[in-house]
């Protein structure tokens, strides 16, 4: 658990107290002091030229150099964070190469440090000193960006339980910018400080939690785009208590824990005063109505699926909810239930059959042989055995519901999807369209399906994604 700062040195870090002028042996040291022009009580000049003569004479310039900003810092974080374990000084090293101006090398800050260093001494307030040293592309963002990004990896290394301080106020613009992106995505909860100029006062910059939350926000708002609720979770960094909920309730109906999703939708009270309570309502509704609820759950998911481009996910979805449908259709009709799972607490198949075959036994063909001369596999429950049953039976909810239409359909659509599951084919819209005779003929399905089930639009996911993206944009 390591205190760290980073901060970029600029030409404004030394100063040298106007005093200076009056000494003879500074002026011996450094002419050039001839020619300054005092600011302030201060004089400044170029950092290079000026940090290499005291660098070099440090014992003539101590009783005039100024280390006003860096002080102000560095009492700052001690005060918040105890002793820092590292300072780390970004400094700049420009090296002669064609087209370079000497004016812009004698701005270089790379001497800086080692005044620093040799005036504030044995400093009680930090541990070390190192430098982080820029010696190109001083202006160039993207350059910096790169380089810093390897820096805080290989040198920096910081560890998660580190607390980082970032100081990037002097210095060139394209340093600071470089360095400042690059710790907000490796050190996303560093903390960045400032120094105003006008008051003298070190502060905490808001703007690397307002980054991170508007980042934040752009990624949720992609993942709802495609109803990645569970993603959406983990991207939530708002501690926003409606949102976490609203994401949990979308998050129990998209697995199927109605009991969980009716539960949390109970902690939403106060969003069903405001114009959404309908929706609510309605999805509360849906959920406490046993018959069909997983379908519709089912077949709500696939028309997700099916608007995001997750063709091959709609099939699969397509495959399940026609097994479950005609079989919840039966079991409705009948007042029998069964299962797959022969050791479980609901009928068997075969006692499924027998028990339908004596209320049956009127008939002049009775179930068994009836299922036998259709061809239909019997020793499991399968699809096809469902459809015999509920016409022999003279289903009255297989034809209210337009069950026959479904499955025609729909059989096309199984069929893709075993294509896919034994030969890893890949669907596309445009081949389910081929496959259904056009797309007015998927159009009807859907809309068929629609109103078997009871669903309008997306079943309220597009009402909580909504809601989700309109409470993230007030915070």
């Amino acid at each position: 658990m390591a205190t760290i700062l980073i901060y970029t040195v600029g030409t404004r870090d030394i100063l040298l107290d106007q005093a200076v002028l009056e000494s003879q042996a500074t002026l011996e040291a450094l002419p050039q002091l001839n020619a300054a022009k005092p600011q302030d009580g201060t004089i400044l000049m170029p950092a290079r030229l000026l940090g290499s003569a005291i660098k070099d004479k440090f014992a003539v310039f101590k009783p005039f150099i100024k280390i006003t900003m860096l002080n102000q810092v560095l009492d700052y974080v001690q005060s918040r964070s105890g002793v820092i374990d590292k300072v780390y000084f970004v400094v700049t090293d420009q090296q002669k190469a064609d087209g370079l101006d000497n004016r812009f090398m004698r701005q270089d800050t790379l001497f800086v440090p080692d005044v620093i260093g040799k005036t504030l001494g044995a400093d009680s307030r930090f541990k070390s000193i190192a430098n982080i040293t820029v010696k190109d592309s001083l202006t160039n963002i993207d350059e910096n960006y790169k380089f810093f990004s390897d820096k805080i990896k290989t040198v920096v290394r910081p560890q998660p339980l580190d607390t980082v301080y970032l100081s990037c106020q002097g210095g060139i613009d394209a340093i600071n910018t470089g360095l400042l992106f690059a710790t907000l995505d490796l050190v996303p909860k560093h903390i960045n400080i400032h120094l105003s100029e006008s008051t003298n006062i070190v502060s905490r910059n808001s703007f690397p939690v307002t980054y991170q939350h508007n980042q934040a926000k752009a990624r949720i708002k992609t993942l709802l785009g495609y109803y990645n609720f569970e993603g959406a979770l983990l991207e939530d960094v708002f501690e926003n208590k409606r949102i976490t909920t609203l994401l949990k309730f979308a998050i129990a109906r998209q697995n199927f824990d109605f009991d969980k999703a009716k539960d949390i939708l109970i902690m939403l009270s106060d969003d069903l005063d405001t114009a959404y309570g309908n929706e609510y309502n309605a999805m509360l509704q849906s959920m406490n109505d046993p018959f069909l609820n997983l379908e519709r759950e089912t077949w709500t998911l696939a028309k997700i699926d099916w608007q995001v481009g997750r063709v091959n996910v709609f099939l699969m979805k397509i495959f399940s909810l026609t097994e479950t449908l005609y079989k919840a259709v039966l079991e409705k009709d009948t007042g029998l239930t069964f299962a797959y799972d022969e050791g479980s607490n609901h009928q068997s198949w075969s006692k499924f059959v027998n028990d339908l075959n004596e209320r049956h036994k009127s008939e002049k063909v009775g179930l068994w042989q009836h299922l036998k001369e259709q061809g239909t596999f019997n020793d499991r429950p399968n699809i096809g055995a469902y459809i015999k049953i509920l016409k022999y039976i003279k289903s009255p909810l297989f034809k209210e519901l337009g069950l026959a239409f479904i499955y025609e359909r729909a059989l096309v659509l199984r069929r893709l999807r075993n294509d896919g599951a034994h030969g890893h084919a890949n669907a596309t819209k445009d081949l389910i369209f081929e496959k259904l005779g056009g797309e007015g003929n998927f159009k009807t399905l859907s809309n068929t399906l629609d109103k078997t089930l009871c669903i309008q639009g997306l079943g309220g996911y597009d009402v909580i994604r909504v809601r989700i993206i309109q409470l993230m944009d007030r915070l």
